[in-house]
């Protein structure tokens, strides 16, 4: 078997510091987010673990990550990130010489309180995905006790904060990109309830109108968080198709919507009324889900780096608590409905 590699081998390939690396595989702010993934890049090419054994003598610890996939939004958590998400988690806990153990709501779980199910389990600590920001399962969790970081959601009192895409400046890219196309009239469908990210996205759209002076709120419409939501919503901002007016205002030349899943009911509902996308209605959703490459047109959207998201979360995990919030940006991915 290869001899393990040292912090020591892995600085002299990078060129940096050993300080530098070993902030940079914690997840340190005051590294930058290039160098961090450059080195999390070559520890992997290379291998590159920290001795559990030394480790667990080290700290006391097992050595075991849990991750709840909470249902808050009527579907698994984990639905949105998939399997990238979970192989971000899952590679930088392999990294740092943990294990994962992934949990799903149970009764059990509820019955017994999530901090000590997860304790009775053995976890060092535990990833939160689909927490409420006063979720009733936050009661009894502390930092001092029992590390924990949430995704997505800003929890009160939190010393770890929250690891998020930056849902605000993803829309604002965007909206960028419709204005520079000429589009004046501009339309936005919203998660209905949809917790800290719905309400960050509308803020953005809110605020980025504003102060363009396109705001018009009646083009703006919040639904669940599915196609049949979206197309259904899309049908009424075009008001059924007729040209001219929707309910004597001029039809949207552009549609946001907060998730793809929307946008993509959104693009059925445009070719059901004769609509050509890009040239009669742009369209743009937000996730980057693998079907927004395969529809028809293929579907413009704000990718979420889910990979990065799962490898920053296990970072600030086993990182020094912080209560700021670590957020990530989105990536514009330019395809044919806009």
């Amino acid at each position: 078997m290869a001899d393990r590699i040292s912090l020591k081998q892995l600085a002299r390939e990078l060129g940096l510091s050993e300080s530098t690396v070993s902030k940079a595989l914690n997840g340190r702010r005051d590294v930058s987010a290039e160098v961090r993934e450059r080195v999390r890049e070559l520890a992997d090419a290379l291998g590159y673990a920290p001795d559990p054994a030394a480790r667990g003598l080290a700290t006391g610890k097992r050595g075991a990550i849990g991750v709840y996939l909470l249902n808050r939004f009527g579907r698994p958590a984990g639905e949105y990130f998939g399997f990238n998400f979970l192989g971000g988690l899952m590679k930088e806990a392999q990294m740092r010489g943990n294990d994962l153990m992934v949990f799903q709501e149970s009764d059990e779980a509820a019955r017994d309180g999530y901090l000590h199910y997860a304790r009775k389990r053995g976890v060092d600590g535990v990833v939160f995905v689909g927490m409420w920001p006063n979720d009733p399962l936050c009661a009894g969790l502390s930092d001092d006790v029992f590390p924990w970081v949430s995704i997505d959601t800003p929890i009160p009192g939190a010393a770890r904060g929250f690891v998020s895409t930056d849902n605000r400046r993803g829309i604002r890219d965007m909206l960028e990109e419709i204005c520079a196309r000429g589009c004046r009239r501009i339309g936005y469908i919203g998660i209905h309830g949809g917790g800290y990210v719905g309400t960050e996205r509308r803020a953005a759209f809110e605020d980025f109108c504003v102060e363009r002076g396109l705001l018009d709120k009646t083009l703006m419409i919040d639904t669940a968080l599915n196609m049949r939501a979206g197309y259904n919503a899309a049908m009424e901002l075009l008001g059924g198709g007729k040209t001219g007016a929707v309910s004597g205002r001029e039809r949207p030349e552009a549609i946001v919507c907060a998730s793809d899943l929307q946008a993509l009911g959104c693009l059925r509902a445009a070719r059901d009324l004769g609509l050509s996308v890009p040239d009669d209605l742009g369209v743009a959703g937000f996730d980057d889900i693998p079907a927004a490459s395969l529809s028809s047109p293929a579907l413009t959207t704000a990718a979420q780096h889910a990979d990065a998201i799962g490898r920053q979360a296990i970072a600030s995990l086993l990182g020094e608590p912080n209560p700021e919030p670590f957020l990530i940006p989105a990536r514009i991915v330019l395809r044919e409905s806009l």
